[in-house]
């Protein structure tokens, strides 16, 4: 709950000073991008969170850990993989979830 009060306030206020030192259209950059990579991280962690770390819990000998293990990411690091490739089509994707403003970063 704290680390969730903290982030908001320090977004709160990185946006108002955006909006006062730069511009608006600035702090709406910035929050577009800050929105953008939060669906990242959540995808990440929830994925760490409700399968790869359980699945790491139910063993219990070293070799079985590792196998796991190796298992385990086989998974993810497709999906990672994947999302990495939105880099080199940012400005497709950009185009499609905002405004034609995006296009001129």
């Amino acid at each position: 709950m704290v680390y969730t009060l903290v982030a908001s306030s320090v977004t709160t206020f990185v946006r108002r000073y955006l909006i006062e030192k730069i511009s608006l259209n600035s702090a709406g950059i910035w929050e577009g991008m800050n929105r953008i990579s939060n669906v990242y991280l959540i995808l990440i962690i929830s994925t760490l969170h409700l399968y790869c770390f359980p699945r790491l819990l139910e063993t219990n000998i070293l070799q079985a850990f590792k196998k796991e293990n190796l298992s385990t990411f086989k998974i993810p690091l497709p999906i990672l993989l994947l999302f990495l490739m939105f880099f080199p089509l940012k400005r497709l994707v950009i185009s499609i979830y905002f405004t034609l403003y995006f296009k001129s970063i």
